[in-house]
């Protein structure tokens, strides 16, 4: 992820990591690490979407509680 600023205080342009391939295409939308290294400071840790072709499974993953 690439946080630019630019000539409008308060505002960035972000560069998202974005991976795409025979599956469909990946794009990390946030990260927490990359934000407050910019000084842009929230609460949500990660975001994601992805984009898949017909039968294509991504992803599944299962974590038993604490």
């Amino acid at each position: 992820m690439i946080i630019e600023n630019i000539n409008i205080e308060g505002a960035f342009i972000i560069k998202n990591f974005n991976s795409k391939d025979g599956r469909g295409k990946f794009v990390k939308t946030y990260n927490a690490t990359d934000f407050n290294h910019n000084n842009l400071n929230f609460i949500v840790k990660e975001s994601y979407y992805s984009i898949n072709k017909k039968n294509v499974i991504r992803g599944m993953h299962f974590q038993l509680p604490p």
